[in-house]
């Protein structure tokens, strides 16, 4: 069964009008969450045995950017299980009953006395009805690009870290979009974004972001690569 909630876009979840795309992601996750929950399987559910969720791959497509005092409507639904990979899929539809953004997200168990991914138990996956509608073929791998990066530097602060302990998801999105542009932040929207998750990030005190000169290639490392992004910049009407 696809799960289905709505949502009133508060001002405080804007920046300059429209929906933050950290807010955005985040609402995706609650709305998922939200799911969970009625599953018994969130992330609290699964620290009782020292296990987790984590985020491994998202892929979104962003028809428009959402505006301050929307109502919109997220529906979730869990697309399929592999090995250790959990698919979901996510659609926004707005008050026009238009579907403006469709998303993927590709979500692992982890152990976390032994911070490995883990095969996804007949026990978890068997409290979600399946429903195999896959919104992207795949997510693809994002080709490293190694010359001629700018670099930006970031504080981690104690608000970016979760409950697992570690720099919290959608801090990474935050990242992307402070890095953009005054010009670039003002006047464009991010429509497509291919996120991939390497490492979390625990116990440091700073994050570099590295980029390429149009924006569309992100690196973010501490003492290793822990993320790679690639995203599409629109205009905004």
């Amino acid at each position: 069964m696809k799960f289905i909630k709505e949502y009133f876009i508060y001002d405080f979840l804007c920046n300059r009008g429209y929906l933050s795309y950290k807010n955005l992601v985040n609402i995706l996750l609650e709305t998922s969450n939200e799911q969970s929950i009625i599953n018994s399987s969130t992330a609290e559910d699964l620290l009782k045995f020292n296990k987790t969720w984590m985020i491994y791959k998202w892929k979104i497509k962003l028809n428009r950017p959402i505006k301050r005092r929307e109502k919109i409507l997220v529906r979730t639904w869990a697309s399929g299980f592999e090995k250790i990979s959990a698919y979901r899929e996510f659609e926004i539809i707005d008050e026009n009953k238009e579907v403006i953004l469709k998303a993927s997200a590709i979500f692992l168990v982890v152990d976390l006395l032994k911070l490995k991914p883990i095969r996804i138990s007949d026990e978890i996956s068997g409290e979600y009805e399946i429903i195999n509608e896959r919104n992207f073929e795949t997510i693809e791998r994002i080709k490293p690009e190694l010359e001629n990066l700018l670099e930006n530097k970031f504080k981690i602060r104690k608000s970016d870290i979760d409950i697992n302990g570690h720099v919290n998801n959608v801090v990474y999105i935050d990242w992307i979009e402070e890095t953009l542009s005054e010009e670039v932040y003002t006047n464009y929207f991010i429509s497509e974004l291919n996120l991939i998750y390497s490492r979390e990030i625990r116990n440091s005190e700073y994050v570099n972001i590295n980029y390429n000169h149009n924006y569309s290639y992100f690196e973010i490392k501490t003492d290793s690569l822990n993320s790679r992004a690639k995203i599409n910049l629109e205009k905004k009407a």
